[in-house]
């Protein structure tokens, strides 16, 4: 399914699995479940998901290169600084975070089951096509960077 690559927005998939998380918590109320303090848990998750897209996003602008993750060929620098030291994707991993706060404050089975496929899909249609732009536009400087930084954390 290569057509699907670098074609939807990452903020997208997120707002298709957070629908889908609700969707799915509303037609299966029966797999809710106690959570105590969700909502406590819940702001947590979501802070440290934004204040992670922030930076990041921050990180990516100080270096004036794309934020635009569909337009790869538009990169001008490789960012291996702040969080990007230790998470080649930290944005992705900051929306994850969001989507676990949702889910927690669903307290919902459907919900975090869920989460998975955001992090299947984003490493098969996003992450993987961008890691192959890399290594032919950064060369061994990325083969460097790609052996010592992880890819989500």
């Amino acid at each position: 399914m290569p057509f699907l690559e670098l074609r939807i927005p990452p903020v997208l998939v997120v707002l298709i699995l957070a629908a889908a998380m609700c969707l799915g918590t509303w037609l299966l109320p029966t797999l809710q479940f106690s959570l105590p303090g969700k909502w406590w848990v819940a702001a947590a998750f979501v802070l440290l998901g934004v204040g992670v897209v922030l930076l990041s996003a921050k990180q990516v602008i100080a270096a004036r290169t794309t934020l635009d993750p569909r337009k790869p060929q538009k990169t001008r620098r490789l960012v291996t600084q702040g969080l990007f030291r230790y998470s080649r994707n930290p944005i992705y991993a900051g929306l994850l975070l969001l989507l676990l706060g949702l889910a927690v404050l669903l307290a919902n089975a459907v919900a975090f089951i869920l989460l998975p496929f955001y992090v299947l899909y984003m490493s098969r249609f996003q992450i993987q096509p961008e890691e192959r732009f890399m290594r032919r536009k950064f060369g061994k400087e990325y083969e460097i960077y790609f052996t010592k930084v992880r890819r989500w954390i």
